[in-house]
């Protein structure tokens, strides 16, 4: 709805002869080199500006209508990649990359099509973006964005179809996955020691690389088809850092218990291929890894003059499960004594002389 714009590229067409040297009627000839989105010069009528904001893909479709020939001779044609999301990183406690955007699309349609030496070269799908989120929080959330799709094509003859010469298509591959880091902050030291914050990571999707040579009618020389790799995009890489529990500060004061850590690696784009005959080879995408580290408890308080230690915090899920806080110590002055031995003996008493005042009869 932002961005339909019909291109005119007289400049860069030509018309169809025979081997005689004959004009073709009603034939378009496409040739030379274009380049979109990428900054060279255009072919002259052939205008693909930057689209706005927003705009998943462009999409450049020749359609000629009923009874046009096509030939594409000598052309060799290059889209651009994808845009990488837009990354989410220390801004807020649920934080969220945006997904990757698809390269573009190419369709040809017309009664007849002739390839003869034709590369065709697909951008990659752009990468999701980053997310972290902020270090103070309770819980710490991010998701990355997922990877957008490489570029992709259709190419639909209703009557014949004929590939005379080689036809060499080099796919992109899916976008990366985006990162996310998730944060939970340390509890605060009281009594009983403040909880940690829990933190919940999840990267983005690879994206998805799925080519298809589509033709209605009759096709001919489809062994000149030669098909790079296919590959999927990997998925992004997620981590979670929950927060560590807060001590405690007196007496009697357990720790806190640790946060909770959880994370869930992306899944890895899918791949497949069909060329009308053309050997392909699919990849999917990795998998995103995941790390996910539990809040160590805090410790618990001393204890002393008859009133006893605080328990230690207990540790927060992750994987592995993160330790639990120590336990306070009892610290008091002993009131037994033992010997070498280990035989407890009462404290040995000892007689002093001290100064006293006789006043009124008391001592």
């Amino acid at each position: 709805n932002y961005f339909i714009k019909t291109a005119h590229a007289q400049g860069a067409t030509k018309s169809c002869v025979d081997q005689s040297g004959n004009l073709v009627p009603d034939c378009v000839r496409i040739s030379g080199t274009w380049n979109l989105g990428h900054g060279q010069n255009l072919p002259p009528g052939l205008s693909v500006p930057a689209p706005k904001k927003g705009v998943g893909k462009i999409i450049l479709n020749f359609n000629f209508g009923p009874g046009k020939q096509v030939n594409l001779v000598d052309f060799n044609l290059s889209g651009p990649d994808g845009r990488d999301g837009n990354s989410d990183t220390g801004s807020s406690c649920n934080a969220k990359g945006k997904n990757g955007e698809d390269a573009f699309r190419f369709m040809v349609t017309a009664s007849d099509i002739s390839i003869n030496n034709f590369g065709l070269w697909l951008g990659n799908g752009g990468a999701g973006g980053e997310a972290a989120s902020k270090k103070d929080c309770d819980p710490g959330v991010a998701t990355g964005g997922n990877g957008g799709s490489p570029g992709n094509f259709k190419l639909q003859a209703s009557g014949k179809f004929e590939i005379q010469g080689s036809f060499n298509i080099t796919p992109g591959r899916g976008g990366r996955g985006g990162d996310a880091d998730a944060f939970g902050r340390d509890g605060a030291e009281a009594c009983p020691g403040e909880k940690g914050g829990d933190a919940t990571a999840t990267s983005g999707d690879g994206g998805k690389n799925n080519k298809k040579l589509s033709v209605e009618g009759t096709v001919g020389g489809t062994s000149n088809i030669k098909l790079g790799p296919v590959t999927g995009g990997n998925a992004g890489l997620a981590t979670a850092r929950s927060g560590r529990g807060g001590d405690g500060n007196g007496c009697n004061c357990n720790g806190g218990p640790g946060g909770k850590g959880t994370a869930n690696g992306g899944k890895g784009g899918n791949a497949s291929v069909m060329a009308l005959g053309a050997t392909g080879i699919s990849t999917g995408g990795n998998g995103g890894d995941a790390d996910s580290m539990g809040g160590t408890g805090g410790n618990g308080g001393n204890g002393g003059d008859g009133c006893g230690p605080g328990n230690g915090g207990i540790g927060g899920n992750g994987n592995p499960k993160s330790a639990d806080g120590k336990p306070g110590k009892l610290i008091c002055p002993e009131e037994k004594n033992k010997d070498e031995a280990g035989v407890t003996t009462p404290p040995t008493s000892e007689t002093k002389k001290i100064k006293v005042i006789n006043f009124n009869g008391k001592y």
